[in-house]
């Protein structure tokens, strides 16, 4: 148990973060200031130094018609000192588990580069459940329509947030920001110098786009949302004006069959039974038997299940599909695309 005081420990915590990442301080500010919660931090110390932490939050996640509870893990970090003695391990784990009794149904990670994959894989079970890739926008055949009004707005208007929530509720397989998790992605944006403008129809809020040019030379939508197609054409336009000496691409969500798909974020089931029971909601015609074993962190979704009618049940027969907490997640989402956007990664 820690002796340290929450100021305290959110002071090491920041510390540990500059130690380990190459953010700026502007970021640290932004994050440590409107991101990270006493509750969210996960954190082992040493006497009385914080030398590894994660921070777990939970968002709601429209998932097969329904919205269930979905856990993301974000800034693991181990001081330099104390690596390679399992203490990334103890902490995914133990963050797993309070997402789990938090009502979680699945937990995210997006590894920062390549060669992370293979060690949340080893270290988390996860394995990798969402993929995107760069898509070209149709060049333009028209203008756009003469009632759509492209802005850059530079405050936080509650209609921008209202706006991103009625239109991303309507997405399946998509997580959903709270209005203080949006606006908090939607300043580190800003932070960043890119683009985020906003198109109105009859004075309505019809759609939003953050864009930015990358080191690549390229410019790239990473988010775009719109009611109609005469607003989505109006704000593709804008970031084509804006980036005119750049070519523009658009980081879509795709499933990972899709040719040209490259990794993106991994997942692992956190409550086995409900992540099936939801997706038996969607598809209760579905016929299956899925065996789950290995999960030494969540033993409880090691089990074999049957899927049938509608319904999901426990069995005894072992099944000819065997895998584990991850492989039950890429199993059922690999596929499809999932929308995980504004996650403060890029």
């Amino acid at each position: 148990m820690s002796l340290l005081t929450p100021d305290e420990t959110l002071r090491q915590t920041r510390e540990l973060w500059r130690t380990c990442f190459s953010d700026s301080e502007a970021f640290m500010d932004l994050y440590f200031s409107r991101k990270y919660t006493a509750e969210s931090n996960v954190f082992i110390t040493r006497g009385d130094q914080v030398v590894a932490a994660l921070q777990a939050f939970v968002y709601p996640m429209n998932f097969y018609g329904t919205v269930v509870r979905a856990g993301y893990l974000s800034g693991v970090a181990v001081h330099p000192d104390h690596r390679g003695k399992g203490l990334a391990s103890r902490l995914i784990d133990e963050a797993n588990r309070r997402l789990h009794r938090a009502g979680a149904v699945m937990s995210w990670v997006i590894p920062a580069e390549e060669g992370l994959y293979d060690f949340y894989e080893r270290h988390g079970g996860y394995q990798t459940a969402a993929y995107r890739m760069d898509v070209r926008p149709d060049d333009e055949t028209e203008p756009p329509a003469a009632d759509c009004i492209v802005e850059e707005p530079d405050d936080e208007a509650g209609e921008i947030y209202v706006c991103y929530r009625d239109i991303r509720r309507r997405t399946d397989l998509a997580l959903c920001h709270s209005r203080e998790s949006f606006y908090t992605a939607l300043a580190d944006w800003r932070l960043g110098g890119h683009l985020f403008c906003t198109v109105r129809r009859r004075s309505r809020l019809t759609g939003m786009c953050f864009a930015r040019k990358d080191k690549d030379g390229t410019a790239r939508i990473y988010e775009i949302l719109a009611r109609d197609d005469q607003s989505l054409d109006a704000l593709v336009h804008h970031v084509r004006q804006t980036y005119a000496d750049a070519p523009l691409y658009a980081k879509l969500s795709v499933g990972g069959n899709t040719i040209g798909a490259e990794p993106y974020a991994m997942a692992r089931v956190l409550d086995a039974q409900r992540f099936l029971r939801a997706v038996l909601h969607a598809n209760p015609t579905l016929t299956v038997d899925v065996g789950v074993g290995a999960d030494r962190v969540l033993p409880d979704n090691n089990a074999y299940y049957h899927l049938a009618d509608g319904r999901l049940s426990l069995t005894d027969v072992r099944p000819a599909t065997l895998t584990t907490s991850g492989g039950l997640a890429r199993m059922f989402l690999a596929a499809q695309a999932v929308q995980l956007k504004l996650m403060m990664d890029d």
